[in-house]
């Protein structure tokens, strides 16, 4: 059950920002409706005002839907079917917001066809060939009316993709760079339990894990000033003929999200100081971690509510002084993912959402998305077929060929008898806590730390005692059993007799 809940902590508030995120792109940014440019008055149009009302009652729809599968998924006893069920609904959850989204854009853009279209009808209805003694018919005036609008527009549309508008006047202004200095310090601070670890004289018991896991999260601290720094350096979007208000836009966008990054820095910074703290408290650290991981996550989901929320109303402030090029459209697949040949920007601005996306044109856009939607993809995918695996796949313990050998995927660990220096049939597993490896409700699986704080490798069944403790002549420790008692048994029966044949057992044997 307390992983179930830990999961609720963890999963559930994803599914509330795909829907936040996606819920308020029904309402107009500047002058941007779920993604596609608005026209003169289209706000007040019936079929609009359907279209949106369609879409914000088909987004309260899925989430209820996904609540309630996250709600299902609970409801089996295995706990590793459960994580299993919950990994498949996280893949769900961020895709299937996106369905109602795509239909609404493309709706969309069918109503703003038709009013260019209606346009182009009425500034070219004085010239329309009669039929009937010159009567001019409804059918004609239709057919007419869609030929010219698709020729004027596809020339028009044509005409703009070969084109971009860059304000010199704002590029030439040197962006301001705030948060920068309070950025810098707090990634440099990031290091400062990577440098001070070696020198501690009560070590971590986790060996050279801590220092590994410490640098690469500090390292992550210089990685979010990396993407402060790229924030800062984008082109200014013209978002006006007028240079003023392109720059005061682009300034609140660098100074709403360098001050987010900033804070996730520093926030890097101080869940790297709270797992440290965790890592010298080994059956603490999974209780820490996890409160870590809630409140940073948190957050920084508020953060980037609020950082959102004051760039929209930037957009808003400046609604009646800016403009849009139509043709930009033809370049937002679905208001989602940009493709724009003629651009050479790698990262632009996102019409939905927040933050910025990829040039789907250029090979490495496409390389990029393809590869962190095949990663998150791939890494769910194979987490969810393996958990189910580990309670389900099973394990053995035998002694052959003058080893003890516990298998399951293959053979996980081999002890050479002679190696064995002590060994001991347990009915209770000790308490212990996971280094790296697998710790569900049924199965213990890698490396782990014992109540002594001693480095131990396990295999077990923990339901199914007893269970096998062997110290070897180094000092490794290792807990295994099979799947059953019988199994577990004759394996430390033949180990006992394959030692004794060997020479009998070191002082202070356990037996």
């Amino acid at each position: 059950m307390s992983v179930k809940i830990i999961m609720a902590f963890c999963f559930v508030p994803i599914v509330f920002l795909m829907f936040g995120i996606l819920y308020f792109e029904g309402k107009r940014k500047g002058n941007i409706l779920l993604g596609v440019t608005l026209w003169p008055g289209a706000e007040q149009e019936k079929r609009v005002q359907e279209i949106r009302g369609t879409y914000k009652h088909a987004m309260w729809f899925w989430l209820a839907v996904c609540l309630g599968l996250f709600a299902a998924s609970c409801l089996p006893r295995n706990t590793s079917i459960s994580v299993s069920l919950q990994l498949l609904w996280l893949i769900l959850v961020m895709v299937i917001f996106f369905v109602p989204h795509f239909s609404a854009n493309r709706k969309l853009k069918e109503a703003k066809w038709e009013w260019l279209a209606s346009r182009v009808d009425e500034a070219a209805g004085g010239s329309r060939p009669m039929e009937d003694g010159g009567r001019r018919t409804e059918e004609a005036d239709e057919t007419v009316g869609r030929m010219e609008a698709e020729g004027r527009y596809a020339s028009e549309t044509a005409e703009a993709a070969n084109r971009r508008h860059v304000d010199v006047t704002a590029a030439a202004q040197t962006p301001p760079r705030p948060f920068w200095k309070a950025g810098f310090a707090g990634a440099l601070l990031g290091f400062v339990p990577v440098l001070l670890e070696p020198f501690l004289v009560r070590d971590s018991f986790y060996g050279w894990w801590t220092e590994l896991t410490l640098l690469s999260l500090a390292s992550g601290g210089l990685a979010l000033l990396w993407i402060m720094w790229h924030f800062w350096r984008m082109r200014t979007d013209v978002v006006s003929w007028r240079s003023e208000v392109n720059q005061q836009v682009a300034r609140v966008r660098q100074y709403q999200w360098g001050r987010f990054w900033c804070l996730a820095v520093w926030e890097s910074t101080v869940f790297l100081f709270i797992l440290w703290y965790g890592m010298h408290r080994p059956h603490q650290l999974f209780g820490i971690t996890i409160a870590g991981t809630f409140v940073v996550t948190v957050l920084l989901l508020i953060q980037m509510i609020f950082t959102e929320r004051n760039i929209r109303k930037a957009y808003e402030a400046y609604a009646d002084k800016t403009y849009w090029e139509e043709a930009e459209d033809e370049h937002w697949l679905g208001g989602i993912f940009y493709y724009n040949e003629k651009d050479t920007r790698f990262m632009v601005n996102k019409r939905v959402g927040v933050g910025t996306t990829v040039n789907l044109a250029k090979t490495s856009g496409k390389v990029f998305m393809g590869v962190a939607c095949a990663l998150t993809a791939g890494l769910l995918l194979w987490a969810a077929i393996l958990l189910p695996a580990y309670d389900f796949v099973p394990i053995s313990l035998e002694v052959a060929d003058g080893q003890v050998i516990s298998r399951q995927f293959g053979q996980e660990y081999a002890v050479p008898v002679e190696e064995i220096e002590a060994v001991e049939l347990l009915t209770e597993l000790p308490s212990m806590s996971k280094r790296v490896g697998s710790a569900t409700d049924t199965l213990y699986k890698g490396s782990f730390l014992d109540q002594d704080y001693r480095s131990c490798k396990v295999c077990v069944r923990v339901e199914k005692p007893p269970f096998v403790k062997i110290i070897t002549k180094d000092g490794m420790v290792f807990y295994l059993n099979g799947e059953n008692e019988e199994e577990t048994r004759a394996a430390y029966e033949k180990i006992l007799d394959r030692r004794e044949s060997a020479g009998g057992w070191g002082d202070g044997f356990i037996r």
